[in-house]
């Protein structure tokens, strides 16, 4: 369109010229001694035109011969630019194949024509992770560092996931706390430090920065209460600390009354005091508990429990029966205290009531050592019988869970409380 233009305004222009020449020619005249020129005013004027292309043409080239080197540089480098993205592309399909050593050599091809090195490093590192080289996994985070040292906090979490994936946690957690100090309200960053933390079993730690995650929101309500929940057990019980460490760090008094409250958390400590023999401490602050709000699961740890006086707990239960008397998990925690206070016969019959209302595990075995201890050995045997036919129904039917050892609580998990030694009889404050 701009020639068209061009065309016709030259046109427009010589016809002009035409016609001012036909009217009135014009001479231009040039003397030098003893020469004299004369020539129309037009034919100058073209003279002049032709001229100036010549020279305009003649600058261009010489400007186009000086500037050539630098052209072609960049011509090569865009060559070479779409043989890294091309490479590139080619590696990051490999990945996702999972040809692991065919995209390592691609990404590395060319990376140093590329612009973004970042991209071709990260991705080598994770095959060479793959392949099992953690050696060329390292050099390659190095070398992406040292190429793009902006993009730190990127190449550093990418690190320290990869240590997380070779089960380097001690490495995982020294690379985010290095960079957690220059960037401390990072979501990723704090995510994946809450899990190094946990998988370390550092609890203190741990504790340390949920609530950060909780006030920025790192995770859902549910999954932030869970790690408390845990965390909080542990430190109560000093499940994660080392063996030289005797005193635990933390005890009932120092929790904030919203962890009180909590079920999974008074069971952790609940345990630990029986562990310690503190049977009849654990025994009134379970009730109290139950008094304030009913809950299954501590119902369950009450009816296991062995304080010094068993009749009191057994009142107690009877008590909480009178709103619920086919409540499942009350029957049996009677039928385990009449069992721990040696009433074999009224325990027997509460075992077969909550048979009756459907087993619960442990029943069978529990309901068998009742009969065997009033010497009626061939019922207890067929019970035991029993008790290992509904478990190996129940494993058939349902197959072997896969539990999720990150979230595991102490309630859920621990095994059966295991009776108390026997200590002097101390009165249970009611």
């Amino acid at each position: 369109m701009k020639l068209v233009i061009l065309c016709l305004v030259v046109l427009i222009a010589s016809v002009g010229l035409g016609l001012l020449a036909i009217e009135d020619p014009g001479y231009v005249v040039l003397f030098r001694e003893p020469y004299e020129i004369r020539m129309p005013l037009l034919m100058l004027m073209l003279m002049l035109f032709l001229a100036f292309i010549v020279l305009y043409l003649a600058l261009n080239l010489i400007a186009n011969i000086i500037r050539a080197p630098k052209k072609l540089g960049k011509i090569k480098m865009q060559m070479d630019e779409d043989a890294a993205h091309k490479a590139c592309m080619q590696g990051l399909t490999g990945l996702i194949e999972g040809r692991w050593d065919q995209a390592e050599t691609r990404l590395l091809k060319k990376v140093e024509n590329s612009r973004m090195p970042l991209i071709h490093y990260l991705g080598a590192a994770y095959a060479a992770l793959q392949q099992g080289s953690l050696r060329r996994r390292n050099m390659y985070l190095d070398q992406a560092l040292q190429s793009q040292p902006e993009h730190r906090l990127s190449i550093q979490l990418t690190r320290a996931r990869f240590h997380c994936h070779a089960g380097e946690y001690v490495e995982a957690r020294q690379v985010l706390e290095a960079q957690k100090m220059q960037n401390p309200r990072n979501k990723p960053l704090l995510r994946l430090l809450a899990h190094v933390y946990q998988a370390l079993g550092d609890w203190q730690a741990l504790k340390g920065i949920l609530p950060t995650i909780r006030k920025l929101k790192v995770l859902s309500p549910d999954e932030v209460e869970k790690r408390e929940q845990l965390t909080w057990s542990r430190l109560l019980t000093a499940d994660g600390l080392d063996d030289d460490v005797p005193e635990i760090p933390l005890d009932w008094k120092s929790l904030p009354a919203r962890q009180k409250r909590n079920p999974a958390i008074l069971s952790a400590w609940i345990r630990h005091l029986v562990q310690q023999g503190e049977s009849k401490d654990a025994e009134t602050m379970l009730r109290r508990a139950l008094n304030k709000k009913y809950d299954a699961n501590l119902v369950n740890l009450y009816g296991q429990l062995q304080s010094p006086f068993i009749p009191y707990q057994i009142e107690f239960v009877q008590k909480l029966m009178k709103t619920r008397p086919e409540n499942p998990e009350l029957i049996l925690a009677l039928a385990r205290l009449y069992r721990y206070e040696e009433d074999f016969k009224t325990s027997v019959s509460w075992y077969e009531k909550v048979m009756a209302l459907g087993a619960s595990d442990g029943a069978f075995s529990e309901m068998a050592d009742a009969y065997e201890q009033m010497g009626d050995s061939e019922t207890a045997l067929n019970l035991y019988k029993e008790g290992l036919a509904a478990l190996e129904n129940q494993s058939a039917s349902i197959g072997k869970p896969a539990l999720d050892s990150e979230f595991l609580l102490a309630h859920d998990s621990d095994s059966e409380i295991q009776p108390a030694q026997e200590t002097e009889p101390m009165p249970v404050v009611r």
